[in-house]
């Protein structure tokens, strides 16, 4: 399942993102350079922060946010290269 393939009103439904690999939940190809991966994030929090949205869907929007920054944290991860003198 896709991004674009979930229901219209999926904020409301949070749930369903987490069943997204985390490039697609952040709407890049699997191997999107890191400034691509920032890009995306910075244009998916403005968009679903709750501070940005109507009062109805604060709550909603507050987990699509915590799954949007968990995708972010993991894409980072794997496409940082690891700098000089560290053990990982």
């Amino acid at each position: 399942m896709k991004w674009r393939d979930l229901p219209k009103g999926y904020a409301s439904r949070p749930e369903a993102l987490r069943t997204l690999p985390p490039h697609e939940v952040l709407q890049v190809v699997e191997n999107a350079p890191l400034e691509d991966v920032k890009a995306s994030y910075r244009r998916l929090v403005k968009i679903y922060h709750p501070d940005r949205s109507h009062e109805f869907l604060q709550g909603s929007n507050a987990e699509v946010l915590k799954i949007i920054n968990e995708a972010y944290e993991v894409l980072v991860k794997r496409t940082t290269p690891p700098s000089p003198g560290s053990d990982s």
